[in-house]
Order: structure tokens, then C-alpha cells, then sequence
């Protein structure tokens, strides 16, 4: 792994029967969201404790413009401290549906270690506004050319505007390949922010790291600290049939922070 500023520990294994209270808070968005769940589980292949993330959302049937957004997961209990993610992220199943209409926005389902890590100016407490959102990610989306079972890692570096982070500038982000998910084999995934070099450092198993440098000021803490890993729906809103929805079923297991914020 990576030289890094601090050295990561381990947070949570998932081994215990339920989700531990005293290191995660839930996460959840967005009003579209109709079926979800957060769970310990068995991974059949491996007969080991996982955490289980599973969310369907659907988009809106008035308009053939915008996607609506919705999110299943935890953020971890003291998220202003977490500045480094590592976890082994398996899918277990994916369904995407897109629109027909020209022009519509493009449905897609993701799994990802995010959050926001620092704000370029004064930040307004509980808003994202001028927050610096970074996230690494597996996703599927409903134009994707791949095959069925075929996602894409990505990560992505993203300047915000608005209180909940739906508007803003993409300061960088890049698709590290493909990934192949067969009988839950997972693909881990890292995200560390790394002020003292002014960069992120993004990287997928054992490939070389990406270091993304950010030439945004590193102004003070996040106005809205919400480090959390969850599933993210964005669905593309449609007049037509049939209506778009995504859902995503993932296990997440093996999870490391950076070591003062480990328990």
C-alpha cells in the first residue's frame, strides 16, 4: 500500500452478529429509495461475517430531465477523523434501467468508500458548500457497453457548491478498469487524503497508486463530515416506459482507517 501520513488500522471486520452502535451512524438519502437494508451477513463462498448494503430507487415519471438520487450505507461515528479507507467490496447482484428518452440523464448504481474531507473557505456546519468530496467507487451504468457482470472502478475528486453536494466542480476522475465480480470475489478499494503533499491517493488491489493533486486551498475542516461507505442510486427521471430504477446489492468486509481513528 502506499507510504501515507498516518499508518491504517483495522475498524471493523464485521465478525459480530449485528452493525456495532458505537462505531456507526446510518446513512440514508433521498425519498425515492423504497426498498433498503443494512445487515450483517454470511458470504456464502467464504462462510465469513460481512456487511450486507442492499437499496432499489426509482426515478420520477414527470420529466425526461435531471435523475433523482438515493443512498443506503453508515457513516462512521466519528467521521471528522477518518482520512483514509481501505475495504474489500464484493457485488453481489446489480440491475440498472435507463430512459429511452433523447436526451435523459443516465441511471447508474454505485458502491463507494466517500465522504467530505476539508472546505476551501469558511464552512457553514451540516452544509457541504465549498467541501471537497472525494469518493472511489464500483459502478454500473445503464449505457455501459460492458458485459452484465463487468463494473467499472472509478474515483472521483469533486469541488461542491450546493449544501448537499449535488452541484459543484469535478476537480479530477478517472476509470480504473474494469472489474469482474464472479461468486463474490471482491476487489479492494482504497481512498486517502494526504494534506501534508496536498493530495488524494486513490488505488485498486495491488495496482500502482494514483496520486491526484488538488491546487483547491485546504481552508478548514468540512462543513458537513460525513466519511461513510454506502450504495448511491442516481436514476434518470423518465415519461416513458418502462420507468428507470436501480438497485445494488453489495458485501463489504475488512474495513481500515487511518490509525487515530481506529477504536
Amino acid at each position: 500500500w502506499p507510504p501515507a501520513a498516518e499508518a491504517l488500522a483495522l475498524y471493523d471486520s464485521f465478525d459480530a452478529a449485528l452493525i456495532d452502535p458505537d462505531r456507526w451512524f446510518t446513512f440514508q438519502g433521498g425519498v425515492r429509495v423504497l426498498e433498503s437494508a443494512r445487515r450483517i451477513a454470511v458470504v456464502r463462498q467464504t462462510g465469513r461475517n460481512a456487511l450486507r448494503l442492499e437499496g432499489r430507487a426509482y426515478g420520477r415519471t414527470s420529466s425526461d430531465t435531471g435523475r433523482e438520487r438515493g443512498f443506503v450505507g453508515l457513516t462512521f461515528f466519528n467521521p471528522a477523523a477518518v482520512t483514509a479507507i481501505r475495504a474489500q467490496v464484493a457485488v453481489d447482484e446489480a440491475d440498472v434501467q435507463g430512459c429511452a428518452s433523447p436526451g435523459a440523464g443516465v441511471t447508474t448504481a454505485i458502491a463507494r468508500l466517500a465522504g467530505d474531507f476539508f472546505n476551501t473557505a469558511r464552512p457553514t456546519p451540516g452544509s457541504a458548500v465549498n467541501d471537497v468530496f472525494a469518493s472511489i467507487q464500483v459502478e454500473r451504468a445503464a449505457n455501459s457497453t460492458d458485459p452484465l457482470n463487468v463494473f467499472r472502478v472509478r474515483y472521483l475528486l469533486f469541488h461542491c457548491a450546493d449544501a448537499e453536494c449535488f452541484n459543484g466542480v469535478v476537480l479530477d476522475s478517472q476509470d480504473l478498469g474494469p472489474v469482474r465480480f464472479r461468486r463474490n470475489t471482491p476487489v479492494t478499494l482504497l481512498i486517502q487524503w494526504d494534506p501534508e503533499n496536498t493530495r488524494f491517493v486513490f488505488q485498486r488491489d495491488n495496482q500502482p497508486p494514483v496520486f491526484v493533486p488538488y491546487g483547491v486551498p485546504h481552508a478548514a475542516p468540512p462543513g458537513r463530515p460525513n466519511q461513510h461507505v454506502t450504495i448511491a442510486h442516481f436514476v434518470a427521471n423518465c415519461t416513458v416506459e418502462p420507468r428507470p430504477t436501480a438497485s445494488m446489492n453489495v458485501f463489504l468486509s475488512d474495513l481500515y482507517v487511518n490509525e487515530s481513528a481506529a477504536p
